[in-house]
């Protein structure tokens, strides 16, 4: 991917609010919802599965997490909204999300209606974990990379919703974050070098997990960011910083790991350390270290991103 370029425009995560041991998801559960059949085969699964995430309530170090009151569509037209930029020569906008999306239209349709996006070809891409903004990228890079000065939108907006849970068993707990993203053919912060995702996962759906299939989780996905960063390593060379999903500590501690044995930076953003910003979390990352520290031109940063029931992926990028 050597002509296609990434600038955060604007990346929202909103106030934090105490998260219910109830619950788990912060203020958003009505007492009718009481089971989906959607995720959960039976009502008993459900009560057994929420019986598991509200053991983590009391040793979770993160007792309160960002949390949007509006869907996470709204959240990402306020983002948009906020780079008061004049969208209507936009020739390419790509909505993803992980957490569900209750709405009558399509997100990609309605922002693409909001702003008189008229010309625009809009893709939505969902079903992917955290990983989603990697597929977008590959896709951006075939529709733009042969015409000069192409335009294009990366949205990427998550608030966790009924039936979701902001709990996984030891993980880090789920907040909710919008963020947009500039993609152009000719300029830019980035040049993105290369999106690349490994999916893979244990085959038991993930509403029948128990702690044992999440640590079974966790530690396959430990095992495949290990390798894709050693694969990254072999193919790019030196990498500066690596930013990682945060999934949980141990999977966190594992990247880390492999850094310390070729040295390179595994940066820990301050807010937030202990919450997983599902598809924006690396870019929150990434924002943060833009506000902490002078990255110079040429440096290469390398983005993991891990769905515990997905796979995991990286991107790489050049400043």
């Amino acid at each position: 991917m050597s002509n296609l370029y990434l600038s955060i425009g604007q990346l929202d995560v909103p106030k934090s609010q105490p998260i219910s041991c109830g619950d788990g998801r912060g203020g958003d559960f009505q007492p009718q919802d009481e089971f989906s059949e959607v995720f959960f085969p039976t009502p008993e699964h459900y009560r057994e599965f929420r019986a598991g995430m509200r053991e983590q309530a009391a040793a979770s170090a993160a007792p309160e997490v960002p949390v949007f009151t509006e869907s996470g569509s709204q959240a990402a037209i306020g983002a948009i909204q906020a780079l008061g930029m004049n969208l209507t020569k936009m020739d390419c906008l790509f909505y993803c999300h992980e957490t569900l999306e209750q709405a009558y239209m399509l997100p990609s349709l309605k922002i693409k209606r909001q702003f008189e996006m008229n010309d625009c070809i809009s893709l939505m891409l969902s079903q992917s974990g955290s990983l989603a903004s990697l597929s977008a990228l590959r896709l951006a890079e075939s529709a733009m990379r042969k015409q000069p000065d192409k335009l294009g939108l990366l949205v990427v907006a998550d608030r966790v919703e009924f039936a979701e849970l902001r709990y996984q068993f030891t993980g880090y707990l789920r907040g909710d974050s919008a963020s947009v993203m500039l993609l152009s053919s000719s300029a830019g912060d980035y040049r993105i070098v290369e999106a690349r995702k490994f999916a893979d996962g244990i085959p038991l759906s993930y509403p029948l997990w128990k702690e044992r299939e999440y640590r079974l989780a966790e530690k396959l996905m430990s095992d495949h960011a290990q390798r894709l960063l050693q694969q990254a390593w072999s193919i790019h060379g030196r990498i500066d910083y690596v930013l990682c999903q945060r999934l949980s500590d141990a999977f966190c501690r594992a990247v880390e790991d492999k850094c310390r044995q070729t040295s390179t930076v595994f940066f820990v953003r301050r807010q937030w350390p202990d919450v997983n910003l599902l598809g924006n979390d690396p870019y929150a990352s990434l924002r943060q270290l833009e506000r902490e520290r002078e990255i110079p031109p040429g440096s290469k940063l390398l983005l993991l991103l891990a769905g515990i029931d997905f796979g995991v992926g990286y991107l790489v990028l050049e400043k």
